[in-house]
């Protein structure tokens, strides 16, 4: 009988994908130990690695789409009667708000995540009864954060804003304190980690989250370090620019495919330059006012020797070189576009 719930809510960027996989490859030896992580086959979707489709029903404001995640949530329950723990992963809790009400006003972005949460908190309670739930989180150094996450988004999407733009304000995603403190209230305490620290421990981020779960180690044999392959800055300079030529989705999933490519076969000169994309002092006052946007719980944080800002010896990046573009738009047909 699931006696314990434990809901991995990321952060974005911190390993999860590589903990998903992991999580999936070893679900039947997981089970044996007494801790489920459910298909999502028991949602009639694809066993993906993780539970992406399930905040995103909680979150669409439909009763037909929470009525199916109270159902995946009991089935979960049900198929595994016989472990005491249910682990459930996705990276999208930590980043889902409701949608505006078009009758009404409409919310702010943390009154609606407030109330994302809210209901993720009444389904599991209405769905799973007495159950001891779990918050989890790995904290990553806010400017690191920052940069990772503006990255993916270039890359991911249509997105043609700067670096300076996405920080200024913080994007809310960097918010730490005001997104935790959502989860605390509906909760309790979020049980918080490390990324940096966790990337050198034994076994690294899969290994430390084994440790937390009481599984052995060998459960992470023959993962790859990294499952997500960011691009290099002149790469990610290149499809900032490019985005606004793009025609559709489809369009900006060929593009990027194209973009890591190159940079995995190319072997190309440009690749090899080193760059920070943000300056010294944009690293200092970006982790300032996430830290003053915190509480007394994530102090602890921002006193670790690795949140401490490093000196970098990279350079700032500044622009793309006019011939490095040339040569990007060489390698394949559709980075070339005539009014870029």
């Amino acid at each position: 009988m699931i006696k314990r719930l434990i809901l991995h809510i990321g952060l974005h960027k911190t390993g999860t994908t590589t903990l998903q996989t992991m999580f999936k490859r070893n679900r039947d030896a997981m089970a044996e130990k007494g801790i489920a992580y459910p298909s999502a086959r028991l949602a009639g979707r694809p066993d993906m690695a993780g539970h992406h489709f399930f905040p995103a029903l909680i979150a669409s404001g439909k009763d037909e789409d929470l009525a199916a995640a109270h159902a995946f949530l009991r089935a979960a329950a049900e198929t595994h009667e016989n472990c005491e723990t249910l682990l459930i992963s996705c990276e999208g809790f930590y980043r889902y708000v409701m949608p505006n009400n078009p009758s009404g006003p409409n919310a702010d972005m943390m009154a609606r995540r407030n109330s994302f949460v809210a209901r993720t908190a009444e389904l599991i309670r209405s769905t799973m009864g007495p159950v001891t739930t779990e918050i989890w989180a790995s904290l990553r150094r806010p400017d690191a954060f920052a940069a990772s996450l503006y990255q993916e988004k270039v890359k991911k999407t249509a997105s043609t804003g700067t670096i300076l733009e996405y920080i200024n304000p913080p994007n809310p995603l960097l918010l730490y304190g005001k997104n935790l403190a959502i989860w605390d209230h509906h909760f309790g305490e979020v049980e918080k980690f490390c990324f940096e620290r966790d990337v050198v421990a034994d076994g690294g981020i899969a290994g430390a989250y084994l440790n937390r779960l009481g599984l052995p180690s060998s459960f992470s044999d023959n993962m790859p370090l990294r499952m997500n392959s960011s691009l290099h800055p002149h790469l990610i300079e290149f499809k900032r620019r490019i985005n606004i030529r793009a025609s559709d989705r489809e369009d900006l999933r060929a593009i990027t495919d194209a973009l890591l490519d190159f940079q995995a076969k190319s072997r190309d000169d440009m690749l090899s330059e080193k760059f920070t994309l943000l300056s010294r002092k944009a690293r200092d006052a970006l982790v300032g006012a996430v830290r003053a946007d915190g509480n007394a719980r994530l102090e602890r944080f921002f006193e670790m020797p690795e949140w401490i800002v490093p000196v970098d010896d990279a350079p700032v990046y500044g622009s793309l070189p006019e011939d490095y573009r040339h040569r990007i738009i060489a390698w394949d047909p559709v980075l070339d576009r005539s009014d870029f």
